[in-house]
């Protein structure tokens, strides 16, 4: 009698699997709520303390260097843990709003001990806050590639799947609309209040989030265990395993992150691949571990250069995520209220960028929108050397949206391809780090030139700088997709 070897049944489909927890535009709303208290603000919130230029380039900087570490770690442990998207949303979050809390005390702590203290607050908020994003990031992946495998009937879905994560940018929107309007709002009440204000808000906004989380992920999303008891949903638990695991020709491909229940043959049965399973080809790093991950990221020139690329972008635009306030209110006198509306303008160039990031990906790669921000950028800086009234930064705002947006889309997009399926929020937590070391040399070399040679010369220094990087990008890409190397692949891809 030959053997028998049952075949996975095929995926659930949207009818029988258990409601998706919270959708992540949803999450991103909330937690960019949170985050822009101060968000943008903080470099002149750190300058009503007395500190000078150089000073809060240290102390925005010293962050992101100890970020380097606990990017990684925090990417790992939401990979390695069931909970551990969950925790670290909700433990990043609740340490962070602690820290920031205790800068409310620098006025009572005489001078010699403001800037110790400043900067130790600062440093464990943001490093806290850093955890959040790249686990958000993996999560709103995994939420679409579940989405489209629950449309799939048990078909092969990994085009399904591909485009389903090319609407990242659609809910990664709504957090850029609560940026905007959060700063708007926390512009005209710093101006009316005073920092003190920033306190109340980030309180009431960090508990929201916490309580959103704990509602969708432990209340209304779980659901009884066969003991009476409750489990995560499936979301939260780790992710499946890799595609070598499964058996059988219908299993679920390496891109399909939902939960898919496989079926276990007789223990007589033998198990051989299927020609289909026979003819796939394996899919690179199935079962490395981060190590191995990290090393093939600078085994090609090409991605080496695309990390390099994306690193200077991030030195320029600390410039202006961290610093830009610092140059209107000193040098150009602007007001809290026209920081805030330069940041509503920015979102609202931002917004549909996002919202369009599926039609986008379809026609351009990766490289193209990363070079287009880079092209933004350039003239966005330009201006800012030639102008002395404040009210001319905001004809150039929405370059800046541009910047971030398609930065934003191309880079998690890198990510999410070179990851393989068991360490997506590794590799959203590399990317960052990229980023981040970008932001530290920004941060602090720009506030630096800004202190001893003006903010005129810091941008200009900044324009230079990104544009020769994008020009030794553009060749090395057209080198690279000339001898048909893989460039930039879409997102839809």
């Amino acid at each position: 009698m030959q053997p028998v070897v049952r075949a996975a049944p095929p995926p659930k489909g949207r009818d029988d699997a258990p409601p998706l927890p919270l959708r992540p535009a949803l999450l991103y709303f909330a937690q960019f709520t949170a985050f822009a208290s101060p968000g943008r603000f903080l470099s002149v919130f750190l300058r009503a303390y007395g500190l000078s230029d150089a000073a809060i380039g240290a102390v925005l900087a010293a962050p992101s260097v100890l970020s380097l570490g606990s990017l990684v770690a925090g990417g790992l442990f939401a990979d390695a843990t069931p909970s551990g998207p969950v925790l670290t949303i909700l433990g990043g979050n609740g340490v962070s709003l602690a820290f920031f809390l205790a800068l409310a005390v620098t006025p009572a702590l005489p001078p010699p001990a403001r800037l110790p203290w400043v900067a130790s607050a600062v440093t464990g908020a943001k490093v806290s806050r850093a955890l959040v994003n790249p686990v958000i990031d993996a999560y709103t992946l995994r939420y679409l590639a579940a989405t489209a495998a629950g449309d799939s009937n048990g078909g092969d879905n990994s085009r399904a799947v591909a485009a389903a994560k090319a609407r990242y940018g659609v809910e990664r929107a709504a957090g850029a609309v609560a940026w905007a309007a959060t700063s708007l709002a926390l512009g005209a009440a710093i101006d009316a209040v005073g920092f003190r204000v920033v306190y109340a808000f980030r309180l009431v906004t960090t508990a929201a989030v916490m309580w959103l989380v704990v509602w969708a992920f432990y209340l209304r999303g779980a659901r009884p265990a066969g003991g009476g008891g409750r489990e995560a949903h499936p979301l939260v638990a780790a992710p499946p395993p890799p595609a070598a695991a499964y058996g059988a020709a219908d299993a679920t491909p390496a891109e399909d992150t939902s939960a898919t229940a496989v079926a276990v043959a007789p223990a007589d049965a033998v198990a051989t691949p299927s020609a289909g399973a026979a003819a796939a080809p394996p899919a690179p790093l199935q079962s490395g571990g981060a190590f191995a991950f990290a090393t093939s990221l600078l085994c090609s020139p090409y991605s080496a250069v695309f990390l390099a690329a994306v690193m200077i972008l991030n030195v320029g635009t600390a410039l202006v995520g961290n610093l830009v306030f610092l140059f209107w209110v000193g040098d150009l006198h602007a007001s809290s209220f026209l920081c805030g509306v330069s940041v509503v303008i920015t979102v609202i160039c931002e917004v549909p960028l996002f919202v369009v990031a599926p039609w986008l990906s379809r026609r351009l790669s990766a490289p193209a929108m990363l070079l287009i921000a880079m092209a933004c950028y350039v003239v966005q800086v330009a201006v800012y050397v030639c102008i002395s009234d404040p009210r001319y930064v905001l004809f150039v705002e929405p370059l800046h949206g541009v910047t971030f947006s398609l930065m934003n889309i191309a880079t998690v997009a890198e990510a999410s391809r070179l990851a393989p399926p068991h360490l997506q929020a590794t590799g959203q937590a590399f990317i960052s780090v990229v980023r981040t070391v970008g932001t530290i040399v920004g941060t602090v070399g720009g506030s630096a030139v800004m202190q001893w040679a003006g903010s005129t010369v810091a941008y200009g220094v900044a324009g230079v700088l990104v544009a020769t990087a994008a020009v030794v990008y553009g060749l090395v890409a057209w080198i690279e997709r000339r001898h048909g190397g893989v460039v930039g692949v879409d997102l839809a891809d």
